[in-house]
């Protein structure tokens, strides 16, 4: 959030204070202005939690000369603001929605060889061009 649109949360609630005062406290708190770091906020949901904590788990069990791994990389929420504000020495962290953006989606998939590069419009498309789920 700007300086402003704190001071005009405040007045909202019924506290009228200058932006100046609104600076200062943030300067004597140590709270300063810095880049947020992104994470889906679909990773702090309790059945994604879950899973997430079942997949830690059982990780040793895996068989690593049959995992495939897929590299997937997009572009989107170039809308999302990409400052806040967090105590002095704390990384800023911040869940960014999805939205209803167009989205360019690249995937790979590699085990053993490197099977080449895909590129969807749609990223549900990508597990199917991966061969996700196919038994493959």
């Amino acid at each position: 959030m700007t300086l402003v649109e704190v001071q005009a949360r405040l007045i909202e609630r019924g506290t009228s204070v200058g932006i100046g005062t609104v600076h200062r406290f943030f300067v004597r708190h140590g709270i300063t202005r810095k880049k947020k770091t992104g994470h889906a906020i679909e990773q702090d949901r309790p059945d994604v939690l879950r899973q997430r904590q079942h997949w830690f788990d059982n990780q040793l069990d895996l068989e690593p000369e049959r995992l495939v791994f897929i590299e997937e990389t997009w572009t989107a929420t170039n809308m999302t603001r990409s400052h806040g504000r967090c105590p002095k020495g704390e990384r800023l962290r911040m869940g960014f929605p999805h939205g209803h953006r167009k989205t360019t989606t690249l995937a790979h998939d590699r085990h053993d060889r490197a099977d080449g590069a895909r590129r969807s419009d749609q990223r549900r498309l990508v597990r199917s061009l991966c061969g996700a789920g196919s038994g493959a």
